[in-house]
């Protein structure tokens, strides 16, 4: 009989009829003809069929929630737990990499939501603009917003299909007008803030694709991820955003943050920023007509008192500025002879010009950002190669005036601070500091690993710059009342400044700008007046949990933890780091086998025991690398949902491995202990069936705490309990729970029949079980709890015994917290405590 469309009841947050009703009680909710319950296989058939009975209630119930949740975000008043996943790049579809990500997310959520009863926030959005689609749309002879959109719809169906209870109300695109109205935006405040400026700098150029590339693009031969092309090195004036005012910042960040979770993540970020030993210096060029230049230097150093001594700068190959005097540097290649550009460059400090000069044989260290260095005879700075003075005296240049004393001091006429104070001193740093900053030429601690942060990109498919050239006024931002920029705006647009007609900036964004303030968005994902409401960043941030790829726990979380710490500096956030928590997670590898002439074949055509191809009979080489099409290894995650059931593909991706390590994608290894598991699990419920609800007599004797098999089962409860709520709250060491899931559903099924029939404990364990289970298999556990709801929900004695602890007129995703999780944590710490006693009462002989 057709179940009845369940009614939602938003006092309560129960679903009336959800589960059954009295005559439906004794048949199984599968509706799979007369069979009642008690069957004693699990078969794929009916994990399949399962499935179906549940997963539509199951998204009513998801989406209820959340409704409720959010016509109500501004008055309720419970505690907040915001999980954020990475949203993907709308490539067209899901791979197993994502599906791992987001059922993490996915348990965390109905952890919070479900058992522990949070107000909790779970979006999804799309990363949308990017290379990949310009160039695949191009392929394909679509426009790329087509190409993306098409994408998005499809990607969107495959994560409803996959039952992930995302609040899909919040949803956007980064290629959203109104989305990248605000991260243009987001630039003219970094611009207002004087932390956005353009210079020319030699960037990774695809010939091919006619785009910058990062550095990570390109491979170790120096050809293009994408294209195969052999990257050049070309000079363009680019906008650049100034990182490294931040340095400090998001340094003592990391010390805000949960270290348990952030301890390798944070370890690699400070391995990215490097030490903060010095600073980076600007210096303006001049033409030898005293006319400025369209470029700088900027100069890394450790001694910024020395900077008054600055007699001339050097500069390297690889410097931008040798660009201009072609003949000049092919001469001095030539010959390995120093000269003098025909340049002189501003001190910031002093004002005077001072020498350029280029170097061929100077070099800095491969990890070292540096190009240019400024050369101090008196401080003897980095003059390794030859004397300072040698270099003064022979190429003629002028020498500063003197600014220490015979004994190593600043003179008394030096200014900035620098006056009396030991030359390499920390006092002269911090003074010297001071004293460029108030210039508006540097003065942040920085390292020379790192450079300010370069966000232009050569191609359309991106967020537009909101500047206009004017040939008049120069760069000029676009005034906010007129955003978005769209990306068919007319190229020529009256100048915000004097009115006459200027040249839209032809660049666009960096994505990694697009995504490093999407977690604010989500907050307030429809307000076109503001980027988010201060009310709803402050109640809602920081995000509590932060799921995504290792790869990707360096670039955008730095660019993140950066866009934060600024949007914090002037107001909209309530404080500087946007994630307390981060799960960086592993990738999903597959099973690779390669001919020894290089070629791919599928591993449904291998014979692993003897590692051969079948078809071929050659010898195979079988490796485990990340998945992908041109490998043949990839697996379709629909075909695995299909096949397997979407709550068993969930446990094998939770099961056996941490979160943080890869997981190598074998069906043969994983499934078998997943569904095995499942198996037992269902046979509980099964037998108990056996016993029959009119002989389930309680006998409270049955547990005595001197026979060895309670205390043995005291003692696994408890320690299944304790290791599935540290990993739903701190660990997310999932793999630890299911092993302890796995053991005490093994030590309850050793149980002998008169346990079944009387023991609490033996009852109390089976459910505690099935409820613990609920976020990781929240179907299958709907199932199994329909069965353990049928058997003890009609026993006075059962009744009494759940009393304040379990109800079965709800589902397991409808218990109580301060009755279900109550009891929880009263298990595992009454049974932590009577261990404990045990154990002293022991020693003590």
């Amino acid at each position: 009989k057709k179940m009845r469309t369940p009614a939602f009841c938003r006092e309560c947050l129960q679903f009336r009829h959800l589960l059954f009703n009295s005559r439906q009680s004794r048949r199984c909710l599968l509706s799979l003809g007369d069979k009642h319950w008690p069957q004693s296989e699990l078969t794929q058939k009916t994990r399949l069929s399962i499935e179906s009975a549940w997963s539509d209630r199951l998204a009513a119930l998801d989406a209820a929630v959340v409704a409720r949740q959010n016509s109500n975000d501004s008055s309720d008043n419970k505690e907040k737990f915001y999980i954020l996943c990475m949203f993907p790049y709308p490539s067209g579809r899901l791979h197993m990499g994502h599906l791992r990500v987001y059922t993490l997310g996915d348990v965390v959520t109905r952890y919070q939501r479900f058992i522990v009863g949070r107000q909790v926030l779970h979006p999804m959005g799309w990363d949308a603009f990017g290379l990949p689609a310009e160039n695949a749309a191009r392929d394909r002879g679509l426009p790329a917003e087509a190409w993306t959109r098409d994408n998005i719809d499809a990607m969107r169906q495959q994560l409803k299909d996959m039952r992930l209870a995302f609040d899909w109300s919040r949803e956007f695109a980064t290629c959203d007008p109104e989305y990248y109205r605000w991260t243009q935006w987001l630039f003219i405040q970094l611009h207002k803030s004087g932390l956005c400026y353009r210079r020319k700098a030699y960037v990774n150029w695809d010939p091919v694709d006619k785009t910058v590339l990062a550095d990570e693009q390109v491979d170790a031969d120096g050809r293009s991820w994408r294209s195969g092309a052999l990257v050049e090195q070309r000079p363009l004036t680019q906008w650049f955003v100034r990182v490294s005012a931040y340095y400090e910042s998001l340094l003592a960040g990391l010390n805000t943050v949960r270290s348990d979770q952030w301890r390798e993540v944070a370890k690699m970020q400070r391995g990215w920023l490097g030490k903060l030993d010095g600073t980076w210096v600007q210096f303006v060029l001049l033409g030898l007509d005293g006319k400025p230049l369209d470029e700088d230097l900027q100069v890394f150093t450790r001694q910024p008192a020395s900077l008054r001594a600055v007699s001339h700068l050097e500069v390297s190959q690889s410097s931008c500025l040798i660009a201009r005097f072609p003949e000049l540097v092919s001469d001095a290649n030539s010959t390995s002879s120093d000269i003098l550009l025909p340049v002189r460059a501003v001190n910031p400090v002093t004002m005077a010009t001072v020498s350029v000069v280029y170097r061929p044989s100077l070099t800095f260290p491969l990890e070292e950002a540096t190009e240019c260095r400024a050369v101090a005879p008196e401080f003897d700075v980095g003059a390794a190669a030859s004397p300072a003075d040698n270099m003064v005296d022979r190429l003629g240049i002028s020498r500063p005036s003197p600014t220490l004393t015979s004994a190593g001091l600043f003179r008394a006429d030096v200014g900035g601070g620098l006056a009396g104070l030991p030359a390499d001193s920390v006092e002269a740093f911090d003074s010297a500091l001071v004293e460029l900053r108030r210039l508006g030429a540097g003065g942040h601690r920085c390292s020379a690993l790192r450079r300010d942060w370069l966000v232009s990109r050569q191609r359309r498919w991106g967020t537009p710059i909101p500047v206009l050239h004017c040939g008049q006024c120069g760069p000029v931002t676009v005034p906010q009342e007129d955003l978005p920029v769209r990306l068919d705006a007319e190229p020529i647009a009256p100048c915000p400044k004097c009115g006459q007609p200027a040249e839209r900036d032809r660049e666009t964004l960096d994505t990694f700008v697009d995504s490093s303030w999407y977690y604010l968005r989500f907050l307030d994902a429809r307000n076109d007046k503001k980027l988010c409401d201060a009310d709803k960043a402050k109640k809602m941030m920081p995000v509590d949990l932060y799921i995504g790829g290792m790869e990707h726990a360096v670039r955008h979380l730095y660019y993140a933890r950066f866009i934060s710490h600024f949007l914090h500096r002037i107001g909209v956030t309530p404080q500087p780091e946007p994630f307390d928590q981060f799960l960086p997670v592993g990738l999903v590898l597959g099973r690779t086998c390669q001919l020894a002439d290089g070629r791919y074949v599928p591993p449904d055509e291998v014979d692993f025991d003897k590692s051969i191809h079948l078809p071929s009979g050659r010898a195979v080489t079988v490796t485990q690398d990340k998945m992908s099409k041109s490998k043949l290894n990839g697996v379709e995650p629909g075909d695995v949902l299909r096949r397997l059931s979407i709550d068993t593909t969930r446990l094998c991706l939770l099961a056996s491995t941490a979160p943080q390590s890869d997981r190598v994608w074998d069906e043969a290894g994983i499934l078998s202990g997943v569904v095995n598991w499942q198996k037992r699990l269902w046979r509980l419920v099964t037998d108990l069936h056996a016993v029959g609800a009119e002989q389930q007599r309680l006998d409270p004797t049955v547990d005595n705490p001197d026979n060895a098999d309670v205390a043995r089962l005291v003692s696994d409860r408890r320690k299944t309990v304790a290791a599935a709520l540290r990993a739903y709250e701190s660990t997310y060491a999932f793999s630890v729970a299911i092993a302890r899931m796995q053991s005490l559903t093994s030590l309850l099924l050793s149980a002998s029949p008169e346990q079944r029939r009387a023991s609490p404990l033996w009852l109390e364990s089976m459910c505690l079980l099935v409820y613990l289970l609920s976020p990781m298999a929240p179907m299958f556990s709907s199932e199994l709890w329909l069965g353990l709801s049928a058997q003890l929900g009609s026993s006075a004695d059962t009744k009494k015994l759940f009393d304040g602890k379990f109800r079965f007129d709800r589902g397991v995703v409808e218990q109580l917290p301060d009755e279900a999780l109550a009891f929880a944590r009263l298990v595992a710490e009454s049974d932590s405590r009577k261990a404990a006693s045990e154990k002293r009462r022991g020693l003590n002989g």
